[in-house]
C-alpha cells in the first residue's frame, strides 16, 4: 500500500513539474498604502517594498508568484504626527493572462499575511519630517489583506499594479496612549507598484 501511495506521488509530482516552470528573483517598488487616523489635509504617501520572489507558470495562462517582502506603510495620527509601519509581508499573486510571445498582459489576484516588525513615529513642523524616537503602542501585530490589479511579463521581467486593502484594522480598538486616542475610521488601503527580476 504504501509502494502504491508513493509512485501515485511520484506521477504526480513528475506531471507537474513536466507542466509547470519555477523561477526566482527579487521585487522591489512603491507604496501608496496609508490608513487616515484622522481627518488631515495630506497626499498619499511614497513607501516602498523590496524581497524575494518566485513564479511558478502553469497552464493555460495561469502563473503563480509567491514573495517575503518589507514592506513600509504611513498612518496618518494627527495633523502633525505620522507613523511609519514595518512590516514583513508574504503576498501571494495569482495570475492569468495569455502568452503573446514577445510579452504577457494578465489580471492579478494577491492575498497577503504580514507581521509587524516595528514603527517610527515622525512629527512633521512645516512641513518636514523630523524622527521622535517613540514608539506608537496599541498597534496590531499581525495583519491580512488582499490585492487586485494587472500586470505584464517582458522578457525576465514584471510589471504589476495593484491597490491593496488590509482586512483587519492594523491597531487595537480604542487604545489610548501617549499620543492620544486612536479612532479607527480607516484601514491600510492604496496603490503598489512592483518590478521583479527573475534570475532563472
Amino acid at each position: 500500500m504504501k509502494r502504491l501511495v508513493l509512485v501515485a506521488v511520484a506521477l504526480v509530482l513528475l506531471a507537474f513539474q513536466a507542466s509547470a516552470q519555477f523561477s526566482a528573483g527579487i521585487i522591489g517598488g512603491l507604496n501608496f498604502c496609508e490608513a487616515r487616523l484622522a481627518d488631515v489635509n495630506k497626499g498619499a504617501p511614497v513607501r516602498y517594498h523590496i524581497g524575494v520572489t518566485g513564479n511558478l507558470d502553469l497552464s493555460s495562462g495561469f502563473s503563480i508568484q509567491p514573495a517575503l517582502t518589507f514592506v513600509t506603510k504611513e498612518a496618518y495620527f494627527k495633523e502633525s504626527v505620522d507613523v511609519t509601519m514595518k512590516y514583513f509581508e508574504v503576498p501571494v499573486s495569482f495570475q492569468w493572462g495569455p502568452d503573446l510571445l514577445l510579452f504577457r498582459p494578465f489580471v492579478d489576484v494577491a492575498p497577503f499575511i504580514g507581521c509587524l516588525l516595528t514603527n517610527d513615529v515622525t512629527t512633521v513642523i512645516n512641513g518636514k519630517e523630523y524622527a521622535s524616537g517613540k514608539k506608537l503602542q496599541g498597534r496590531q501585530i499581525f495583519e491580512y489583506g488582499c490585492g487586485v490589479g494587472g500586470g505584464i511579463d517582458i522578457w525576465k521581467l514584471r510589471f504589476v499594479a495593484r491597490y491593496n486593502w488590509n482586512l483587519g484594522s492594523a491597531f487595537v480598538k480604542d487604545y489610548s496612549g501617549d499620543l492620544g486616542k486612536i479612532n479607527l475610521n480607516d484601514h491600510f488601503k492604496g496603490l503598489s507598484l512592483s518590478l521583479s527580476l527573475f534570475f532563472f
